[in-house]
């Protein structure tokens, strides 16, 4: 009998590959394996840790998926997600901007929190895709509310920014993604921190500034690739696509959203 060396899950001793993990075994000699473990007591070799490997299980619920499929159905619902926003902000952008700013944000927040835990707790896909839904409508109705203010030219270049920030970012993950791992609290601890900065700074002063914009770009920018990677760390099935697609679509719609502040002229 024999354990793997990256998760310490039990494995058949002809077995080339974790059925847990993923990972390759290294081939070992048969006789002499034998004669050690008459020699010894049995004991379970404690997992070894890399510096980075692509399958660290998450949520292992639902079929596996190859690595072509999945980032194919990953692009996929960031895709549809666009899409939808790019229809809420065409067919509603005048109505939401004249509505209650703070009923739209209340709504927006109680879509997102039930839409968030459907989408990562629920092990049914179907109801991970209505959680998807439940925060990517809301997020293109609060997008709509502010795009009437913006110039058409001006709503241009923070898209193509945000495709050259997305797709920068993408191919440095691939390329070195040694650089996104452990990123996660980093990032994280900074957003919640440029938050507060900018909460007090509406609270004294009433307006937020530039360098606000900025911090939040380049943190979320750090977050397109961080979240790039968990999700290919991730057991790759239909529900971990949707709920990575989440973490993406969030990232590139707030970089939008910046971009807009920053390159905006307000009619």
């Amino acid at each position: 009998m024999k354990y793997c060396m990256m998760c310490g899950n039990r494995l058949e001793e002809s077995a080339r590959f974790c059925d847990r993990c993923g990972a390759r075994q290294p081939e070992t000699d048969m006789y002499a394996s034998s004669q050690t473990e008459a020699m010894t007591v049995e004991q379970p070799i404690a997992p070894q840790k890399k510096k980075f490997d692509w399958q660290i299980p998450k949520d292992s619920a639902g079929e596996q998926l190859t690595i072509q499929q999945y980032n194919a159905l990953l692009a996929g619902l960031l895709l549809y997600g666009f899409a939808l926003c790019t229809v809420i902000c065409h067919a509603f952008a005048i109505d939401l901007m004249m509505s209650n700013p703070i009923v739209l944000a209340v709504v927006y927040l109680v879509c997102a929190f039930i839409g968030g835990y459907m989408a990562n707790r629920s092990r049914s896909t179907a109801v991970r895709f209505i959680g998807f839904n439940l925060i990517v409508a809301p997020s293109g109705a609060i997008v709509a509310a502010c795009l009437p203010y913006y110039h058409f030219e001006t709503v241009l270049y923070a898209v193509l920014g945000t495709a050259l920030i997305a797709g920068v970012m993408l191919v440095a993950a691939l390329v070195r993604p040694q650089m996104f791992e452990g990123l996660g609290s980093v990032l994280l601890l900074s957003l919640i921190s440029v938050i507060v900065v900018e909460t007090i700074l509406l609270i004294f002063f009433g307006r937020s500034s530039t360098f606000i914009d900025v911090a939040v770009i380049v943190i979320m920018a750090g977050f397109v690739g961080y979240d790039f990677i968990e999700a290919n760390k991730a057991y790759r099935t239909a529900g971990n696509a949707i709920a990575f697609a989440i973490d993406l679509y969030l990232d590139l719609i707030n970089i939008f959203v910046r971009l807009l502040s920053i390159l905006g002229s307000r009619e």
